[in-house]
């Protein structure tokens, strides 16, 4: 019995100490890439996993948040963000194009006052998940949309919980 109360007095502040945390709310943001003012974000909840492309210039910042298989399809609608582009130079006016991807529109865009944009947009009309990119952001972002899958079951085998 004197072994086992001296062991005792060692084992339970421990446990004690263990159980006064809990994870219950928490947001965990895996920053994987950085293209310009661009960010490829693989994020965690207590609820779900997700990816989030975020831009911001200082003052403002928006974000498309998707699940993996919607990102994989964005990427491989970004697959063709180099061909877009060429073909709309030269345009004088205003010039469009939209591919469905999942849950998401990605809309080319080019413009005489802004240039060429893509953004990436939730299809729904009371929605706010959407982001605009400069080409480079769109070409860099695109390889890493393709692996979305791959990073979300990486971030969850290691945050197992």
């Amino acid at each position: 019995m004197k072994i086992s109360a001296p062991l005792l007095l060692l084992i339970l502040p421990a446990l004690v100490t263990a159980q006064e945390f809990s994870m219950d709310n928490y947001l965990f943001r895996w920053s994987v890439k950085r293209v310009g003012n661009t960010e490829y974000r693989v994020m965690k909840n207590e609820e779900l996993s997700y990816i989030n492309v975020y831009r911001t210039n200082g003052l403002v910042s928006v974000a498309a948040r998707m699940p993996g298989p919607d990102a994989v399809l964005v990427g491989e609608a970004l697959a063709r963000t180099q061909e877009v582009f060429d073909a709309q130079q030269g345009s004088s006016g205003n010039v469009a194009e939209s591919v469905d991807a999942g849950n998401f529109r990605v809309t080319f865009r080019t413009s005489p006052f802004v240039g060429f944009t893509v953004i990436i947009q939730e299809n729904s009309n009371t929605s706010t998940n959407a982001v605009t990119l400069s080409r480079e952001e769109a070409i860099g972002m695109q390889p890493e949309l393709l692996r979305a899958n791959e990073y979300l079951e990486f971030m969850e085998s290691k945050l197992n919980f």
